[in-house]
């Protein structure tokens, strides 16, 4: 159990997808990436991760340690549009996700990297009715599964999310759960 919760920690800044992500890199700094200013056209499943795009402030409390931690983060879109990057930092948390829609599998892809060098890879899918995004992510030796489920209110300002970790006999190891504020777009 000691490794699974350790492991979570890497976990944890994911819930910041949830909730999205913040350096603010300039297009004149990195001009390699490609900065676009909307989803690629060609991949119409993107549309919906359009509303994350901006500015925010994310707030979520980790049940195992009774802890609440604050993140601001940034998310736009690179590489024409195929990619929704998330840069966030806050608590001793520094990161940065990447996002997209894989056709071939129909599934969202998500790869989540932080500042002690982890790497984290989720697939995830859109439930219309409930207008949830959800992410899970299946450690390599099948200890753990993470699941993330995001969802933003009608206008794309804030947005709840939960992060649950279960061992592989479903017993929860882990759960964060918070919500992000927009402030810009």
């Amino acid at each position: 159990m000691g490794r699974s919760i350790s492991h979570c920690s890497g976990v944890f800044a994911l819930a910041v997808f949830a909730l999205t992500t913040s350096l603010n890199i300039a297009e004149a700094e990195q001009p390699h990436l490609l900065i676009a200013s909307r989803p690629d056209p060609a991949l119409p499943e993107l549309q919906r991760l359009e509303r994350y795009v901006g500015t925010w402030t994310t707030t979520m409390h980790r049940k195992a340690e009774a802890k609440s931690y604050r993140v601001e983060a940034r998310v736009d879109w690179i590489l024409g549009g195929k990619f929704l990057r998330s840069t966030y930092e806050g608590d001793g948390m520094d990161g940065l996700t990447l996002t997209t829609y894989d056709k071939q599998t129909q599934r969202y892809r998500r790869w989540q990297y932080d500042a002690a060098g982890k790497v984290t890879e989720f697939t995830g899918t859109w439930d219309k009715a409930a207008q949830t995004l959800r992410f899970e992510h299946v450690s390599p030796d099948e200890s753990y599964r993470v699941v993330v489920e995001s969802q933003l209110d009608a206008a794309g300002r804030s947005e709840r999310f939960s992060v649950v970790v279960r061992d592989r006999d479903g017993q929860e190891l882990d759960e964060f759960s918070g919500t992000s504020e927009r402030h810009a777009r």
